[in-house]
């Protein structure tokens, strides 16, 4: 609007950006250290859009399209948690440094390059997705890799072991039949005391033909 002012409103502006920016600041660090929460991280992503929001809205256009670039950083790490990455977080503090030196001095001619941080970004998300593509599925990272030399040793010794296993079931079978036969040996003399003496066979006696000696 012509003729309007906006000096008073560019001064709350660069305190309330300062204020965001520290907070950002101390969430970065907590990020770095693996202490970041979810909402630590989605509290990145709302600062950024609030300095992003007032500083379009008051044509500061350098330091609103580079917050812009940390709010939309921020989405993509929220959504994808396999790009949280050391250098993703090195390029959120290369912003950081960036907003902070911009701020720090609201009478500097000197402005952000935003277009080059926005195709660093750019560049960053294409490769940590072409990485994640690429990477082996956990069950196949963690699977023993063995080589032919070893298959077949593995298979010798299968086989080796395979013969003594059947010898010593056949002689776990006979110790088992031969302790059988004992118990049966000693219970019968038992069962032989407890039984009625059977009668002895009489040799038959000569008849007449016998004592007379003819046929």
């Amino acid at each position: 609007m012509e003729g309007f002012d906006l000096s008073g409103f560019l001064d709350a502006f660069y305190d309330e950006a300062r204020e965001r920016l520290r907070a950002i600041g101390d969430r970065l660090i907590r990020f770095e250290r693996g202490e970041a929460s979810e909402e630590d991280l989605n509290a990145l992503k709302r600062d950024a859009h609030t300095i992003k929001g007032s500083a379009l809205m008051l044509g500061v256009e350098d330091i609103g399209k580079t917050a812009h670039v940390f709010e939309d950083a921020m989405a993509h790490l929220l959504a994808h948690p396999e790009a949280r990455t050391k250098d993703f977080l090195q390029f959120l503090f290369e912003l950081y440094d960036a907003l902070e030196a911009r701020l720090a001095d609201r009478e500097s001619t000197a402005s952000i390059d935003a277009e080059a941080l926005r195709r660093r970004f750019e560049a960053l998300k294409a490769s940590a997705s072409e990485a994640h593509e690429e990477a082996p599925s956990e069950a196949e990272a963690s699977a023993p890799m063995i080589g032919a030399e070893e298959a077949q040793a593995l298979q010798a010794q299968a086989e080796a072991a395979a013969p003594v296993a059947d010898e010593e079931e056949a002689l776990r079978a006979l110790a088992e039949a031969m302790e059988e036969d004992a118990e049966a040996a000693e219970e019968e003399p038992e069962a032989a005391e407890g039984q009625p003496e059977a009668p002895r066979a009489q040799a038959p006696r000569p008849g007449r033909e016998g004592r007379s000696g003819r046929v």
